[in-house]
């Protein structure tokens, strides 16, 4: 098997420019702030004009998942763990040959590189 070359793209050069951004990807995020912005103004006439005063309600940023403390404390750290067990799967997936994808961007290159070319001879039929 040849050695895994990694792919260039535009920026990826040591000196080179990234290109500029797509006018339809600004006039997008426009688009999607505006819409945001909207909903923003909506929400806070719909709390100023609640039956309940502001001054008296309360928010809670992560509400009580048990009355027991102690098993609000497992389901609160077990909610938290399992929400970040698909960033370390990533993160030990883009790891190649034992470098950290954290530490060494090249080794996320390579490991790109090895996936994309691995997909590749998947889909390309054998020529026997």
């Amino acid at each position: 098997m040849p050695d895994v070359v990694t792919p260039r793209c535009a920026g990826s050069m040591p000196g080179s420019a990234a290109p500029p951004p797509d006018r339809r990807d600004l006039d997008g995020a426009w688009a999607f702030a505006r819409q945001v912005g909207v909903y923003a103004l909506v929400d806070i006439v719909a709390r100023l004009t609640a039956a309940t005063p502001l001054a008296k309600r309360v928010h809670h940023a992560r509400p009580s998942l048990s009355p027991r403390p102690d098993l609000d404390l497992t389901y609160q750290v077990l909610g938290i763990g399992f929400s970040l067990a698909p960033v370390a799967r990533a993160l030990f997936l883009l790891s190649a040959h034992g470098r950290s994808a954290v530490h060494d961007p090249q080794s996320v290159k390579v490991s790109a590189a090895a996936g994309i070319r691995r997909a590749q001879d998947a889909l390309t039929p054998d020529a026997s």
